[in-house]
């Protein structure tokens, strides 16, 4: 071979590689317009959506709702076995799971990140695992946990985001939750890589990762982009792949875009207008069930959700036992006058409706309130206000009423009436209802194991929260994905965590 051929078939041999390294990374790399910045990846820490969906990509748990989100399937754990007085789980291992690192996850990795999770300390859920009496690693691959009493949304909750296993070593390593919460660590489908503040994080395929042929995509890259309609515009020009909560307004025009799909799926989501139950006049029933009745949901529906999402009777999604027999409040303005003429309001009094200045959904939905309430003589006005002052004041019962959402995490409805109606979880969600009969049917639906009796505890902690008109009661609200038409295998449990690794990018 002369001087001249060996400089051309070095040539071709570079053009071919770096033409094939260009094709590969467009072939492999996902890119999603992301809803904002997480506060931290580390999974007992946050309760802000943006975070815990984005750490399960890296960290996985004992247990996992199902992709049809209708069970509790094994993920780290192959297996378990339940001693006959319900009080012992014993979890079996799979053998040979890697962490990111290399290291194999170990029985003694499991008992660590499980203590972290029920220490008050470091987990604002660590109420939800409070039963837990004690977690022994029996040998490598076996851990068995003990409760202090029967206990049924044990399974659920360990699915719950912060209940998952990470690697101690490398947390020891690192100094602790502050540094790992940035850079974090499972063994999770995807490897974090690393994280731009209000730009980007970075995750890549992890070749080891024990579901074999999974992840699809070499690269996950989230793009830091708060402002929904700039994710719909994204994805409608091919600058991203994926964009996660498009407003519905947008939905029917990227669906008529070209190479541009939308799925709508339902999730574990509530909509509802949070009242200040601990201050006069929504201290008295009927003027909480008049307010009910004055809302026009079917309405809110059409204008703000475009005609996506149901009308909800109740403080509960349809996750578990979802109480689908109840009727709910119709749209009655002259009923909601008759009831406040009763409890001695028939003149109406004023009010006002916090919301979150710049977010458009809970703006319109306070505008319609506005009018609704206008009808039956309550003359509210709307405050608007930075998202975290929102929150300080609901905190400090400093509101009369606000539009709201909560979603549920687990497959149990366990959480949400906790977090939603108990006043021992949070004080009913900051809006000081109380029933002494909802807090006892609370308690005892956490003890009872039996399907058919835990069903009929639920229905009924349904029905009371509704007739005692505990918030105004709106809509369950599905989630809205845009992307372009060639990303295939896109699945969405209705937790609404995204699980990127089913995805792949055809040409």
């Amino acid at each position: 071979m002369n001087r001249y051929k060996l400089v051309l078939c070095s040539l071709l041999a570079l053009v071919m590689l770096f033409g094939l390294q260009v094709c590969w990374a467009g072939e492999k790399v996902l890119k999603v317009g992301w809803l904002s910045e997480p506060k931290t990846l580390d999974p007992v820490g946050p309760s802000d959506n943006p975070s815990l969906w984005a750490l399960h990509n890296v960290q996985d748990s004992l247990v996992r709702v199902s992709n049809d989100s209708q069970s509790i399937e094994p993920d780290m754990a192959e297996s378990w076995e339940v001693s006959d007085d319900n009080l012992t789980y014993t979890f079996h291992l799979r053998r040979g799971m890697k962490f990111h690192n290399g290291e194999e996850v170990t029985a003694e990795d499991v008992v660590f990140s499980l203590n972290r999770t029920r220490d008050p300390k470091q987990c604002p859920y660590s109420s939800m695992f409070e039963p837990i009496k004690d977690i022994q690693a029996v040998d490598r691959y076996t851990v068995k946990l003990i409760l202090s009493a029967p206990y049924a949304p044990i399974l659920a909750d360990l699915a719950m985001f912060n209940a998952a296993i990470i690697p101690k070593k490398y947390f020891q390593k690192v100094g602790g939750t502050e540094n790992f919460g940035r850079h974090p660590m499972g063994a999770g489908p995807f490897k974090f890589e690393y994280w731009k503040p209000g730009e980007e994080i970075l995750f890549s395929k992890f070749d080891d990762y024990w579901r074999k042929g999974l992840p699809k995509v070499d690269e996950l890259r989230y793009l830091i982009m708060p402002d929904a309609t700039s994710r719909a515009i994204a994805v409608r020009g091919g600058s991203i792949d994926v964009a996660v909560y498009v407003p519905f307004s947008e939905v029917q025009s990227l669906k008529a875009a070209p190479n541009v799909k939308v799925s709508i799926d339902r999730i574990w989501r509530h909509d509802f207008i949070k009242i200040n139950c601990g201050i006069k006049p929504f201290t008295d029933v009927r003027v909480r069930r008049a307010l009910n009745y004055a809302v026009n949901k079917k309405g809110i529906i059409r204008a703000v959700l475009f005609g996506f999402g149901e009308v909800a009777p109740s403080y509960m999604p349809p996750v578990k036992y979802y109480n689908d027999r109840l009727k709910g409040y119709p749209y009655n303005p002259e009923k909601a006058r008759s009831l406040l003429k009763e409890a001695g309001y028939e003149k109406g009094f004023k009010t006002s409706i916090l919301v979150t200045a710049g977010e458009p959904m809970m703006v319109s939905i306070a505008t319609i309130l506005q009018q609704n309430l206008k009808d039956i003589g309550i003359e509210a006005s709307i405050e608007k206000v930075e998202e975290g002052t929102r929150w300080d004041r609901l905190i400090a019962r400093k509101y009369q009423l606000s539009p709201d959402y909560y979603t549920s995490d687990i497959l149990d409805d366990d959480l949400l009436t906790d977090f939603g109606i108990s006043y021992a979880g949070n004080q009913a969600y900051f809006s000081d209802y109380h029933n002494p009969k909802v807090e006892e049917l609370a308690s005892l639906g956490r003890k009872t194991l039996d399907e058919k009796k835990r069903r009929e505890i639920y229905y009924e902690l349904q029905r009371i929260v509704m007739e005692d008109a505990a918030q105004i009661f709106l809509t369950t609200t599905p989630t809205a994905t845009a992307m372009r038409d060639n990303v295939q295998g896109l699945i969405v449990p209705a937790s609404n965590y995204y699980r990127w690794e089913y995805v792949s990018i055809g040409d």
